[in-house]
């Protein structure tokens, strides 16, 4: 599987219709995603850190150790009767996805020998580890700001907070001092101003663990499955951590794909209007005009294109 899911379309395309476009070839869905992937990917590489965000939707298995943020999705075949089957094999039953915890051949089924993962095309992502702290105080995903327990270069960090960062909990050890008003003219330029904080896994910067401390590697232990109504601190969520407007421009850019597949002359103007209007929003994330929720480039690295002589400088009015 990829960004999306099959499921994905079902509250933008009709069923009979989407069955016409893919004409039981699952690879013209593949085909069509990739090259939406593609065209969103280009608007947003510049600014975004991508690579956070476009992770694969692939079923739970419990022989793949998972990160932090990474997802999954109750997608399994169907449970056949008298089959032998071994355990951590998963199965669909009764659009119910179950992983096999004593091995059988059962028949009819027998719930004994398995655990409930939850309904079919249920999505759980891995969460963030509750030891995250900002300022002093835990700091958890909200609504507004699914990502804030992630390190964020400009922040203000308190001596021992706690952050996650590519795969790890990293504690301060060193906190956030901003440069003050009256040094500001020693740099000349705004571009020359430091940043606020170092990297936690900054090679050159943080050798000795000066700002941010050791590393604790952070991830889902092997086999824990996902399961509906955990208990708080369970590594799995069940939900979706994909940014609704992606996973919305994603759809609209792949059905129009997929339609110039099959009925390039007879496509429905309402398909080629939301294309028109995903291109537009995208255009409006990569020129700043609207923020996306999903992890920016750290540190930011694009420059914008400035035309001009005059140089901004400290104290110039």
């Amino acid at each position: 599987m990829g960004y999306l899911t099959i499921s994905d379309y079902r509250n933008s395309i009709q069923q009979s219709i989407f069955s016409q476009l893919v004409q039981n070839s699952y690879a013209k869905v593949v085909l069509a995603e990739n090259a939406a992937l593609d065209i969103v990917i280009s608007h947003l590489t510049q600014k975004y850190d991508v690579t956070q965000e476009f992770r694969d939707i692939a079923p739970w298995d419990p022989n793949v150790t998972y990160n932090i943020r990474d997802r999954v999705v109750i997608d399994y075949a169907a449970w056949l009767d008298a089959n032998p089957y071994n355990v951590n094999d998963c199965v669909v039953y009764n659009g119910i996805g179950y992983v096999c915890i004593n091995a059988n051949s059962d028949s009819p089924f027998n719930p004994n020998n398995w655990s409930e993962l939850g309904a079919q095309y249920t999505i759980y992502y891995a969460s963030f580890p509750r030891r995250c702290m900002y300022q002093g105080a835990q700091v958890v995903p909200t609504l507004a700001d699914p990502i804030a327990p992630m390190f964020d270069i400009n922040k203000n960090y308190f001596l021992n907070d706690m952050v996650y960062w590519n795969n790890a909990l990293y504690q301060c050890t060193m906190a956030t001092a901003d440069v003050q008003p009256c040094d500001l003219k020693q740099y000349y330029v705004y571009e020359n101003v430091p940043l606020p904080n170092v990297l936690p896994d900054d090679p050159v910067n943080n050798t000795d663990n000066q700002y941010w401390g050791v590393p604790i590697p952070i991830a889902v232990p092997l086999g824990i499955p996902p399961i509906v109504n955990a208990r708080p601190g369970f590594p799995w969520t069940a939900g979706d951590n994909r940014n609704p407007q992606l996973v919305e421009c994603m759809k609209r850019i792949s059905i129009w794909m997929l339609s110039d597949l099959v009925v390039t002359n007879n496509r429905p103007m309402v398909w080629e209007d939301n294309y028109k209007s995903a291109l537009d929003k995208l255009k409006g994330f990569s020129e700043g005009k609207t923020t996306l929720r999903i992890p920016l480039i750290q540190p930011n690295v694009g420059k914008r294109v400035r035309y001009g002589g005059g140089v901004k400088q400290q104290w110039a009015y």
